[in-house]
């Protein structure tokens, strides 16, 4: 790693059939004196692509955080594996505090198009997913998500059948950012 950039080592270790799909993060967020390479992979998901109604293949972003250890050796923690509907996009790969502790949580901005054959809506929805802070990773094979939170961050920018329009709220990080603070998150 020492000769690499982020962007070459998340390359190095990408699973087979994937891609990076958003711009590599190398941090010390959490510890000042070791790196955190903070990387999604778009893994695409050859088993369910013919249960799609419009033809498009569905893709799965797998995140991971690589946690220097000492020097070049690195432990690679899982973050989560995210599926949603279609054309899923990481928007904002972001930092903010979502607990009552002083240290900041990742947090992942994902949008989707919804599948009209199947949700009788079309649109595009928000979901906002945050994942506790490391903390000691020694023993740590993935992160914790705050499934609760999450939930109050998931919008649809979407119409559907019998006139129903709803508009998502939380669709940037700023938006996502103030509600947090609003709910009492510093």
């Amino acid at each position: 790693m020492e000769t690499e950039t982020a962007e070459q080592f998340a390359t190095r270790l990408k699973p087979d059939s994937s891609e990076i799909a958003h711009k590599v993060i190398k941090t010390k967020m959490w510890d000042t004196s070791k790196n955190v390479i903070i990387v999604f992979y778009s893994v695409i998901n050859k088993n369910n692509t013919e249960m799609k109604y419009d033809g498009q293949s569905s893709n799965i972003f797998v995140g991971y955080l690589f946690m220097q250890k000492e020097g070049l050796e690195y432990q690679k923690i899982l973050i989560d594996t995210l599926e949603e509907f279609n054309n899923q996009k990481i928007e904002e790969i972001f930092f903010c505090n979502a607990d009552n502790d002083e240290t900041q949580e990742l947090a992942v901005l994902l949008s989707s198009e919804m599948n009209p054959w199947t949700s009788k809506c079309s649109g595009t929805v928000y979901n906002t997913y945050f994942y506790n802070n490391p903390g000691s990773f020694v023993t740590l094979e993935k992160t914790e998500l705050f499934k609760d939170l999450q939930s109050k961050f998931y919008g649809c920018d979407c119409d559907c059948k019998y006139d129903y329009h709803e508009n998502a709220k939380f669709k940037t990080v700023t938006e996502i950012k103030n509600e947090l603070m609003r709910l009492g998150y510093n």
